[in-house]
């Protein structure tokens, strides 16, 4: 739970203890070709081993389409939007239904990956072209093979069906530089068209369907008479064509600039120039040139020449609901042409690289620049995706930093130069306004002053520091940036500075380096201050507080410090991160600190706590930016994982959610008290199934089984139960099966569902598997210890009887010794059991090493001797013991003579030497001598016969 904390004007500050991922920016598409809906309201997009299904208004993606360990060679949506087929390295050609997101089909169709496909325009037929040199003709309704065309030359790159669906014809085009075409009613190929001396990459039709335009690597178009194989015509176009598309009539006359007579064919084409032109056929000239991708125009030519593979297209298609062309960049871009005049209206990042760092700017805060790993920077529009891209360095953006209103950018970069970047106010795009130079190495952090705007530092591998005036920027030339000077250059770290930073006040600048160190410098003249020094590893990030005077400091050592600036001590250190803490900033009026590590993970901590109240687990890899919002409701990260990740705060909603699930549990639990004081044990049972209350269950049952037992309410309530109810109860068993306090509740439960339920319905039930794999251990180590519990009760019940029997026979010769003569002698009674039966026990019942324990266990001697049965007459009904007599089992009269009267020694025992007891003792010290312990022999030798 969040809590509120009054800050020293008295606001009360709600910290921040849950993120929620509101939005992410992600590769979305890694190459190949990218295939629009019907209706042109989603895109689908080749993403590694995935079809990422992209929502065209606002790029976020809707579905994902994947494979575990397979690669997507190949994919064709139909006209109509219902089928999305894909093909898969593994040679599988899979059909889904995307809306649903089912495979509904499965087939191997080619002994090679599939390169290419295409459908026709009713839908029905597919074409296949793979690397066997094959093409294949697929019924997506009937689900057959139609046609298996063979004659091509080596890969077939490309495959397109005439686009009136009664001729039947098929064209393809392979690595021979050739154009096929197929007559499926004929099932061969009746044109070879020859003129291409490079890959042809594109092919289109005329409006009346008679003519076909081919564009290739070689640089032209070619006019084709599709009728009888025919050349027509030649269109140079001085650039490799990547995609072509014909305009149609109609959009041509929405174009405002477009000069074409009525009966002329207008064709757009991309390619590795970086343009768009449109282009008449028949004069073969450009009637127009759409805007260059971004860079292209502002290059020098050795920078062009560097670059010409960023700057490239390799797709191009025109969307009529869409309303214009849609160009595909090398660098996995997807640029938006529409309106009248074909003005670039949107760009979607399908790769955005690896994540460096990332500011939010402009109005609101609306906006989102990122350095990826690329000499590019790209401003993201966070409602829209749209994008915006900032060329001008010539090697990679490393850090970035935003003013304090949010309309300027800052940049370093790996050429050695730092740029400063205006925000137009009409157009809400930026443009460069400023090119600091002077440092010797790769300019890894930047930082823009907090009050007036009126500067900047910079830090470099060259291990300098670097602080730049500067003055109207905004009155600069957008075509001419102004050269920034350095106001002065310190020499700062004896390694890398890898963090840069400025005091709320501008007062003070702060720097980190991998030298394990941070500095403290006065802004005016660049004089040391003091340095912060207790990390074990290189210092990462470091970050002014914007109330306390304070710094934090985030080190390669998986710590977190917060030093003092009057002292320079280390006032708290934050523990936590299990490897490299690569950013830490304040949040929450600076109370808490959110950081980001090597560990791929973002943790929000307490200050005044030191205790990390919350962890965003999203990222794969590390995450080397992040950064706030003004209003503290934001968290941006990003990181080496291409993965840009929004986080909102949901901290009030999560306490308002909490407070209403405590309200109504405790209504629930009032209402379940009520029902089991109205005995409804059905309803008291439903209502803790629904609350998810396995204990409470228990306790129910329990109850009904003690109170009624099995016949009464205890099966009444579970035979009302409903199934579902009862799958929760049984899935709830297993758990209490685990206790042997529980198992009784538990067996018994499971014996009523046994006997309700067929094997037929239980097998239907909800995750029955693991119920059964959880119950069956448990209850055969039940049944194994109620076993080995029976045996023991018997064991021990009748060493007990036998006790009793022996006992009472040692008691009699006390009275037949002391006979006179005269009296009748006394006849002793049978012994009985507690229900007046007479107890009789067999001599065979027992072992003689079972005697004899139990014998000496009551004092007795153990030794076998044969006895005189006439020394007692007064005996002779009484039960034997073991074949000895009553008289201590020696023959004696139990004063150590034997009958006659004569003195008797008995034999030495084998077992034991120790003395016998006398018979003439009295009956309380034989009382004693039962309560003697066992000797160690016979405790062995019981304990070895009970196990």
């Amino acid at each position: 739970m969040g809590k509120g904390i009054k800050t020293a004007s008295g606001e009360i500050v709600t910290l921040k203890t849950s993120y929620r991922a509101e939005a992410k920016i992600e590769a979305v598409y890694t190459g190949g070709r990218v295939e629009f809906s019907g209706d042109d309201s989603h895109m689908f997009c080749t993403c590694g081993s995935a079809v990422q299904i992209l929502v065209t208004e606002d790029g976020h993606v809707e579905r994902t389409i994947t494979e575990e360990e397979d690669q997507v060679t190949s994919l064709a949506v139909s006209g109509d939007s219902q089928i999305v087929v894909v093909a898969w390295r593994s040679l599988l050609l899979k059909q889904y239904e995307w809306q649903k997101g089912a495979c509904t089909r499965s087939w191997k169709g080619h002994i090679g990956p599939v390169m290419s496909m295409a459908f026709d325009s009713t839908s029905t037929l597919l074409a296949t072209g793979a690397t066997d040199s094959v093409i294949k003709v697929w019924d997506c309704i009937k689900n057959y093979c139609t046609h298996n065309l063979r004659g091509s030359v080596g890969v077939v790159s490309l495959v397109r069906f005439h686009p009136d669906p009664s001729q039947l014809k098929l064209l393809s085009s392979s690595m021979d530089c050739a154009i096929r075409v197929w007559d499926l009613q004929r099932s061969c190929c009746v044109h070879v068209l020859s003129g291409h001396v490079s890959a042809v990459t594109s092919l289109c039709f005329t409006s009346d369907g008679h003519t076909l335009l081919s564009g290739g690597r070689d640089k032209v178009i070619l006019v084709w008479d599709i009728s009888t194989g025919r050349n027509k015509g030649t269109v140079t176009v001085f650039e490799g064509i990547e995609g072509m598309v014909v305009i149609p009539n109609d959009a041509r006359q929405t174009i405002k600039g477009l000069t074409a007579s009525p009966g002329d064919t207008v064709v757009a084409t991309a390619g590795d120039k970086g343009l768009i032109r449109l282009w008449s056929v028949t004069s073969g000239q450009v009637l127009m040139t759409l805007e260059p991708l971004a860079g292209h125009a502002s290059s020098s030519p050795a920078e062009q020449a560097e670059d010409k593979a960023l700057h490239t297209y390799v797709n191009l298609q025109y969307r009529p609901i869409i309303g214009g062309l849609v160009g595909v960049t090398y660098d996995h871009n997807i640029l938006f042409y529409t309106g009248e005049h074909l003005k670039r209206t949107k760009q979607f990042i399908g790769y955005p690289d690896e994540v460096l760092d990332l500011r939010l700017v402009g109005e609101g805060q609306g906006l989102l620049a990122v350095a990826t790993n690329s000499e590019q920077v790209k401003v993201f529009d966070r409602k829209t995706m749209n994008c915006q891209i900032l060329t001008g360095h010539s090697g990679i953006v490393l850090s970035l930093d935003v003013s304090h209103d949010g309309n300027a950018i800052i940049t370093g970069s790996k050429d050695n130069t730092i740029r400063v970047w205006q925000l137009d106010p009409v157009t809400k795009c930026f443009f460069l306004v400023g090119v600091g130079t002077g440092h010797t190495q790769s300019v890894g952090a930047v930082a823009y002053s907090r009050v007036k705007g009126s500067f900047v530092v910079s830090g470099s591998q060259d291990q300098t520091l670097k602080l730049w005036n500067f003055k109207n920027l905004q009155s600069s030339d957008k075509h001419e940036p102004l050269k920034l000077t350095a106001k002065y250059t310190q020499l700062a770290h004896e390694k890398d500075i890898n963090s840069v930073d400025i005091s709320p006040n501008d007062k003070l600048i702060v720097t980190g380096s991998q030298d394990k160190t941070a500095k403290l410098w006065q802004r005016s003249d660049g004089s040391p201050m003091g340095t912060f020094k207790g990390h074990r590893r290189g210092v990462w990030s470091v970050k002014f507080s914007p109330v306390d005077q304070c710094v934090a400091t985030a080190s390669g050592d998986s710590t977190i410090k917060l030093w003092a600036i009057a002292d320079l001590s280390c006032v708290k250190t934050f523990e936590g991160h299990t490897s490299s803490v690569l950013r830490a900033i304040f949040i929450t009026r600076g109370m808490q600190i959110a950081s980001s590590g090597s560990d791929g993970l973002v943790k929000v901590w307490t200050i005044k706590t030191n205790e990390c109240v919350t962890t965003l687990d999203l990222h794969t890899e590390k995450i080397w930016a992040l950064t706030g919002s003004l209003d503290d409701q934001w968290l941006v990260s990003g990181g080496a994982d291409s993965l840009i990740c929004q986080w909102k705060d949901v901290t009030a909603e999560v306490e308002a959610q909490e407070v209403e699930a405590q309200e109504e549990l405790v209504l629930r639990e009032q209402e379940l008290s009520n029902l089991l004081l109205k005995k409804d044990y059905v309803n008291a049972v439903g209502l803790a199934i629904s609350l998810n209350q396995p204990f409470r269950v228990l306790t129910i049952l329990t109850d009904l089984l003690n109170e009624g037992g099995i016949d009464g309410d205890f099966s009444k309530t579970l035979c009302l139960l409903r199934e579902d109810q009862m799958q929760a109860v049984l899935k709830f068993t297993v758990k209490w099966n685990m206790n042997a306090k529980n198992t009784r509740v538990a067996q018994t439960v499971l014996k009523h569902v046994l006997c309700r339920y067929p094997p037929e319905v239980l097998a239907k039930f909800d995750g029955i598997q693991q119920t059964v794999e959880g119950l069956v251990p448990y209850t055969e180590r039940h049944f194994q210890r109620l076993s080995r519990l029976q045996q023991l009760a018997t064991f021990v019940d009748y060493t007990w009887q036998r006790m009793r029997i022996c006992s009472e026979v040692s008691a009699v010769p006390d009275k037949a010794h002391h006979y006179d003569g005269k009296s009748e002698p006394q006849v002793m009674e049978p012994w009985v059991n507690t229900d007046n039966t007479q107890l009789k026990v067999a001599d065979s019942d027992i072992s003689l090493d079972c005697k004899e324990n139990i014998i000496s266990h009551v004092g007795l001697c153990p030794e076998t001797e044969a006895h005189d049965t006439n020394t007692l007459s007064c005996d002779t009904n009484a039960p034997s013991c073991d074949d000895h007599d009553a008289n201590g089992g020696d023959g004696s009269d139990g004063d150590g003579s034997d009958g006659d009267g004569e003195q008797y020694t008995p034999a030495p025992s084998r077992r034991s030497s120790r003395k016998k007891p006398s018979l003439h003792s009295s009956y309380s010290s034989k009382k004693k001598q039962l309560a003697k312990p066992k000797s160690q022999n016979s405790r062995r030798a019981v304990k070895a016969k009970g196990t």
